[in-house]
């Protein structure tokens, strides 16, 4: 493992989050530096100075819409951050650097329409959530080998849940649900290109994400999209 610290890009906006538990959760990384920002600083920070990107955001396109009356400079602005985000989750995942989609994130650019490239980073062909619900989850290892999830034991937990599609074939299936409100499958890893993908439903509330197995999982699927372990 590296001496260095895994330099991470914390993707927010778009949606609410439990903010002083998201970064006690950090703090409890001593190998990571997170680096918060909404995605249109991200797409101004340069890429490729960060070893992963997490998103924990929900944004949907446009971040921002433009009217007949809109002055011609604003307009060229607003253009370019769409395009500057386009252009970023195009080069994300032809570097090769590790992403993570957390909770929430699933659900960005959904509207107007479900983006393909969102899809792919997902490895979903259809992402759209057919209900969102608060519940008791039991969560099962389903692939108790996998770095993120070895010596890990099933356990019970109060979370926000997702009823949507499981992901396509392809997929390394970590973590399971029986959860009738929930898709069954809770977290998975794929590959995409060169970049190590993995997709975490959980982590909705600050109890959630300072509990003992999300934070563990949260922090190895950081090592694990980074080569870390």
């Amino acid at each position: 493992m590296s001496s260095e610290k895994i330099k991470v890009a914390v993707i927010v906006g778009g949606h609410h989050y439990p903010v002083f538990p998201m970064h006690e959760l950090f703090d409890r990384m001593p190998d990571v530096y997170p680096y918060f920002m909404n995605l249109e600083t991200m797409c101004y920070s340069g890429y490729s100075k960060f070893d992963a990107f997490l998103f924990y955001n929900r944004d949907q396109w446009p971040f921002y819409e433009s009217t007949p009356e809109t002055p011609k400079l604003l307009k060229r602005q607003i253009d370019m951050i769409h395009e500057r985000t386009e252009a970023g989750l195009e080069h994300m995942v032809k570097n090769g650097q590790g992403i993570f989609v957390l909770h929430h994130a699933m659900h960005c650019f959904l509207f107007p329409k479900p983006d393909p490239r969102w899809g792919q980073i997902l490895n979903m062909h259809n992402f759209m959530y057919r209900n969102v619900s608060m519940s008791d989850v039991h969560t099962e290892i389903a692939n108790p080998d996998h770095p993120i999830t070895r010596g890990l034991e099933a356990w019970d937990m109060k979370d926000e849940v997702l009823l949507m599609d499981d992901p396509n074939e392809g997929s390394d299936i970590l973590l399971t649900t029986d959860n009738p409100e929930s898709m069954k499958v809770l977290g998975w890893t794929h590959k995409l290109n060169d970049s190590r993908v993995f997709c975490y439903q959980s982590g909705h509330s600050g109890n959630t994400l300072l509990s003992p197995n999300v934070s563990t999982i949260i922090h190895r699927g950081i090592q694990w999209i980074t080569g870390n372990i």
